[in-house]
Protein backbone atom coordinates (compact mmCIF):
# COMPACT_ATOMS: atom_id res chain seq x y z
CA UNK A 1 0.00 0.00 0.00
CA UNK A 2 1.45 3.68 -0.83
CA UNK A 3 1.69 6.00 2.04
CA UNK A 4 -1.93 7.57 0.97
CA UNK A 5 -3.48 4.78 1.90
CA UNK A 6 -2.01 4.53 5.17
CA UNK A 7 -2.73 7.90 5.97
CA UNK A 8 -6.70 7.56 4.84
CA UNK A 9 -6.61 4.33 7.30
CA UNK A 10 -4.93 6.36 10.11
CA UNK A 11 -7.40 9.26 9.38
CA UNK A 12 -10.51 7.02 9.88
CA UNK A 13 -9.02 5.95 13.15
CA UNK A 14 -8.57 9.15 14.84
CA UNK A 15 -12.17 9.57 13.45
CA UNK A 16 -12.84 6.09 15.23
CA UNK A 17 -11.26 7.35 18.38
CA UNK A 18 -12.76 10.61 18.89
CA UNK A 19 -16.07 9.05 18.54
CA UNK A 20 -15.43 6.83 21.34
CA UNK A 21 -14.26 9.97 23.36
CA UNK A 22 -17.08 11.40 22.81
CA UNK A 23 -19.54 8.69 23.92
CA UNK A 24 -17.87 8.56 26.93
CA UNK A 25 -18.56 11.90 28.14
CA UNK A 26 -22.69 12.68 29.47
CA UNK A 27 -25.55 14.04 27.28
CA UNK A 28 -27.15 13.30 24.73
CA UNK A 29 -25.49 15.60 22.36
CA UNK A 30 -22.20 14.00 23.06
CA UNK A 31 -23.70 10.58 22.68
CA UNK A 32 -25.37 11.51 18.81
CA UNK A 33 -21.82 13.10 18.15
CA UNK A 34 -19.76 10.05 19.26
CA UNK A 35 -22.05 7.51 17.51
CA UNK A 36 -21.55 9.50 13.97
CA UNK A 37 -18.08 9.75 14.49
CA UNK A 38 -17.47 5.91 15.18
CA UNK A 39 -19.98 4.66 12.22
CA UNK A 40 -18.08 7.43 9.93
CA UNK A 41 -14.57 5.83 11.21
CA UNK A 42 -16.10 2.08 10.48
CA UNK A 43 -18.02 3.46 6.77
CA UNK A 44 -14.41 5.04 5.44
CA UNK A 45 -12.94 1.68 6.47
CA UNK A 46 -15.09 -0.30 4.97
CA UNK A 47 -15.07 1.67 1.73
CA UNK A 48 -11.63 1.73 1.55
CA UNK A 49 -11.13 -1.80 1.39
CA UNK A 50 -13.54 -2.52 -1.08
CA UNK A 51 -12.12 0.28 -3.20
CA UNK A 52 -8.88 -1.74 -2.67
CA UNK A 53 -9.72 -4.79 -2.97
CA UNK A 54 -11.96 -3.99 -6.25
CA UNK A 55 -9.01 -2.10 -7.91
CA UNK A 56 -6.40 -5.24 -7.44
CA UNK A 57 -8.83 -7.56 -8.93
CA UNK A 58 -9.33 -4.37 -11.60
CA UNK A 59 -5.41 -5.08 -12.02
CA UNK A 60 -5.30 -7.96 -12.37
CA UNK A 61 -8.09 -8.44 -14.86
CA UNK A 62 -6.25 -5.97 -17.29
CA UNK A 63 -2.88 -7.64 -16.89
CA UNK A 64 -4.37 -10.61 -17.46
CA UNK A 65 -6.23 -9.16 -21.11
CA UNK A 66 -3.37 -7.01 -21.92
CA UNK A 67 -1.34 -10.71 -21.94
CA UNK A 68 -3.81 -11.78 -24.37
CA UNK A 69 -4.71 -14.89 -22.43
CA UNK A 70 -8.11 -16.25 -23.20
CA UNK A 71 -8.64 -19.31 -21.10
CA UNK A 72 -6.22 -21.63 -18.68
CA UNK A 73 -6.02 -25.36 -18.91
CA UNK A 74 -5.09 -27.89 -16.22
CA UNK A 75 -3.94 -30.30 -19.35
CA UNK A 76 -3.03 -30.12 -22.98
CA UNK A 77 -3.13 -32.53 -26.15
CA UNK A 78 -6.61 -35.08 -25.38
CA UNK A 79 -7.77 -32.93 -22.45
CA UNK A 80 -8.65 -30.22 -24.83
CA UNK A 81 -8.52 -31.75 -28.33
CA UNK A 82 -12.17 -30.49 -29.19
CA UNK A 83 -10.23 -26.93 -28.68
CA UNK A 84 -7.72 -27.38 -31.03
CA UNK A 85 -10.51 -28.77 -33.57
CA UNK A 86 -12.83 -25.87 -33.28
CA UNK A 87 -10.11 -23.27 -34.10
CA UNK A 88 -8.43 -25.75 -36.89
CA UNK A 89 -11.53 -26.02 -39.18
CA UNK A 90 -11.65 -22.35 -39.25
CA UNK A 91 -8.18 -22.11 -39.84
CA UNK A 92 -7.49 -19.61 -42.84
CA UNK A 93 -3.62 -18.71 -42.53
CA UNK A 94 -1.40 -20.88 -40.85
CA UNK A 95 -1.24 -23.46 -38.49
CA UNK A 96 2.47 -23.90 -36.46
CA UNK A 97 2.82 -26.33 -33.66
CA UNK A 98 6.24 -27.33 -32.26
CA UNK A 99 6.58 -30.60 -30.15
CA UNK A 100 8.80 -33.27 -29.36
CA UNK A 101 7.58 -36.51 -31.30
CA UNK A 102 3.52 -35.54 -31.23
CA UNK A 103 2.07 -38.75 -30.92
CA UNK A 104 -1.07 -37.66 -30.01
CA UNK A 105 -1.14 -35.58 -32.72
CA UNK A 106 -0.37 -37.76 -35.11
CA UNK A 107 -2.73 -40.40 -33.70
CA UNK A 108 -5.80 -37.90 -33.34
CA UNK A 109 -5.88 -35.73 -36.24
CA UNK A 110 -3.24 -37.21 -38.59
CA UNK A 111 -6.00 -38.14 -41.15
CA UNK A 112 -6.87 -34.21 -41.14
CA UNK A 113 -3.34 -32.79 -41.87
CA UNK A 114 -3.66 -33.29 -45.54
CA UNK A 115 -7.10 -31.15 -45.59
CA UNK A 116 -5.49 -29.15 -43.25
CA UNK A 117 -2.78 -28.11 -45.92
CA UNK A 118 -5.54 -27.93 -48.85
CA UNK A 119 -6.28 -24.78 -46.80
CA UNK A 120 -3.55 -23.06 -45.03
CA UNK A 121 0.27 -23.82 -44.85
CA UNK A 122 1.16 -25.93 -42.39
CA UNK A 123 4.21 -26.20 -40.38
CA UNK A 124 5.53 -28.44 -37.76
CA UNK A 125 8.49 -28.59 -35.80
CA UNK A 126 9.61 -31.97 -33.82
CA UNK A 127 12.90 -32.35 -31.74
CA UNK A 128 15.59 -33.98 -33.98
CA UNK A 129 16.13 -36.80 -32.22
CA UNK A 130 20.06 -36.92 -33.33
CA UNK A 131 20.86 -33.93 -31.79
CA UNK A 132 23.87 -33.01 -30.16
CA UNK A 133 24.75 -36.80 -30.64
CA UNK A 134 22.84 -39.65 -31.63
CA UNK A 135 23.74 -41.33 -29.09
CA UNK A 136 23.00 -38.89 -26.32
CA UNK A 137 20.57 -36.64 -28.05
CA UNK A 138 17.85 -33.96 -25.95
CA UNK A 139 15.01 -36.66 -27.38
CA UNK A 140 16.94 -39.28 -24.65
CA UNK A 141 17.20 -36.95 -22.15
CA UNK A 142 13.32 -35.91 -22.41
CA UNK A 143 12.59 -39.73 -21.92
CA UNK A 144 14.62 -39.94 -18.82
CA UNK A 145 12.60 -36.96 -18.00
CA UNK A 146 9.00 -38.32 -18.24
CA UNK A 147 9.82 -42.09 -17.17
CA UNK A 148 9.28 -42.81 -20.95
CA UNK A 149 10.87 -46.30 -22.38
CA UNK A 150 14.28 -45.22 -23.66
CA UNK A 151 13.60 -44.31 -27.64
CA UNK A 152 10.35 -43.36 -27.54
CA UNK A 153 10.51 -40.17 -28.69
CA UNK A 154 12.57 -40.88 -31.29
CA UNK A 155 10.34 -43.40 -32.41
CA UNK A 156 7.77 -41.11 -32.43
CA UNK A 157 9.01 -38.80 -34.54
CA UNK A 158 10.27 -41.53 -37.16
CA UNK A 159 6.37 -42.53 -37.02
CA UNK A 160 5.07 -38.91 -37.54
CA UNK A 161 7.46 -38.36 -40.58
CA UNK A 162 6.75 -42.05 -41.87
CA UNK A 163 3.32 -41.41 -41.66
CA UNK A 164 3.52 -37.70 -43.28
CA UNK A 165 6.26 -39.06 -45.77
CA UNK A 166 3.76 -38.71 -49.16
CA UNK A 167 2.44 -35.60 -48.05
CA UNK A 168 5.74 -33.66 -47.21
CA UNK A 169 6.79 -34.87 -50.63
CA UNK A 170 3.77 -33.79 -52.77
CA UNK A 171 2.31 -30.84 -50.98
CA UNK A 172 4.34 -27.50 -49.97
CA UNK A 173 2.19 -26.44 -48.31
CA UNK A 174 2.86 -28.92 -45.53
CA UNK A 175 6.27 -29.22 -44.22
CA UNK A 176 7.86 -30.50 -40.68
CA UNK A 177 11.80 -29.26 -39.65
CA UNK A 178 13.45 -31.22 -36.77
CA UNK A 179 14.53 -28.36 -34.73
CA UNK A 180 18.21 -28.97 -32.94
CA UNK A 181 17.74 -26.58 -29.94
CA UNK A 182 16.99 -26.71 -26.23
CA UNK A 183 12.86 -27.29 -25.96
CA UNK A 184 11.18 -24.92 -24.28
CA UNK A 185 7.40 -25.05 -24.56
CA UNK A 186 4.76 -26.91 -26.41
CA UNK A 187 2.93 -24.64 -28.86
CA UNK A 188 0.00 -24.96 -31.50
CA UNK A 189 -0.97 -21.77 -33.20
CA UNK A 190 -3.95 -21.03 -35.36
CA UNK A 191 -4.15 -17.90 -36.80
CA UNK A 192 -4.50 -15.52 -34.30
CA UNK A 193 -4.39 -17.45 -31.26
CA UNK A 194 -2.04 -20.05 -30.07
CA UNK A 195 -1.89 -22.64 -27.41
CA UNK A 196 1.27 -23.23 -25.55
CA UNK A 197 2.64 -24.48 -22.32
CA UNK A 198 5.47 -25.29 -20.27
CA UNK A 199 7.59 -28.62 -19.95
CA UNK A 200 7.94 -30.04 -16.16
CA UNK A 201 10.89 -32.62 -15.21
CA UNK A 202 9.43 -35.49 -14.00
CA UNK A 203 6.05 -35.35 -15.63
CA UNK A 204 4.42 -36.02 -18.88
CA UNK A 205 4.16 -33.45 -21.56
CA UNK A 206 0.71 -33.92 -22.25
CA UNK A 207 -0.53 -33.44 -18.37
CA UNK A 208 0.89 -30.36 -18.08
CA UNK A 209 -1.37 -26.82 -18.39
CA UNK A 210 -2.08 -24.92 -21.19
CA UNK A 211 -2.93 -21.12 -22.29
CA UNK A 212 -4.60 -20.18 -24.91
CA UNK A 213 -3.56 -16.66 -26.20
CA UNK A 214 -4.72 -14.15 -28.82
CA UNK A 215 -2.69 -12.30 -30.74
CA UNK A 216 -3.76 -8.72 -29.95
CA UNK A 217 -1.77 -9.67 -25.95
CA UNK A 218 2.08 -8.84 -25.89
CA UNK A 219 2.70 -12.65 -25.58
CA UNK A 220 1.63 -14.02 -28.80
CA UNK A 221 4.38 -12.09 -30.44
CA UNK A 222 7.64 -13.28 -27.99
CA UNK A 223 6.36 -16.85 -28.93
CA UNK A 224 5.37 -16.49 -32.59
CA UNK A 225 9.20 -15.03 -33.13
CA UNK A 226 10.15 -18.25 -31.04
CA UNK A 227 8.60 -20.76 -33.44
CA UNK A 228 10.32 -18.24 -36.49
CA UNK A 229 13.80 -18.74 -34.67
CA UNK A 230 13.05 -22.50 -34.75
CA UNK A 231 12.12 -22.83 -38.16
CA UNK A 232 15.22 -21.03 -39.15
CA UNK A 233 18.36 -23.15 -40.72
CA UNK A 234 20.67 -22.04 -37.57
CA UNK A 235 18.03 -24.35 -35.41
CA UNK A 236 16.44 -26.72 -37.50
CA UNK A 237 16.83 -28.83 -40.47
CA UNK A 238 14.97 -29.99 -43.06
CA UNK A 239 14.03 -34.03 -42.80
CA UNK A 240 16.57 -36.13 -44.16
CA UNK A 241 15.67 -37.75 -47.64
CA UNK A 242 16.36 -41.30 -46.70
CA UNK A 243 13.59 -40.57 -43.82
CA UNK A 244 11.26 -40.33 -46.71
CA UNK A 245 12.20 -42.81 -48.66
CA UNK A 246 11.97 -45.53 -46.02
CA UNK A 247 8.36 -45.63 -44.79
Amino acid sequence: MTTKHWLYIALHAIIFVLGLLAMSQKGVAFQAVGASLIAAGIAGWVIFLYLFVSSRAAERIALIESSGIREVFAHRSIAIRHKYELRVKKAREAIDIIGYGLRALREDLGAEFEAWSQRVNVRILLIDPDFPDPNNSLADLRDAEEKNPKDSIRQDVRSFVSQCAELIKGNARFRIRLYRAIPAINYFRVDDEAFWGPFFVGAQSRNMPAFLIERAGFLFQPLHEHFESLWSDQFSREIPVEWLSNK
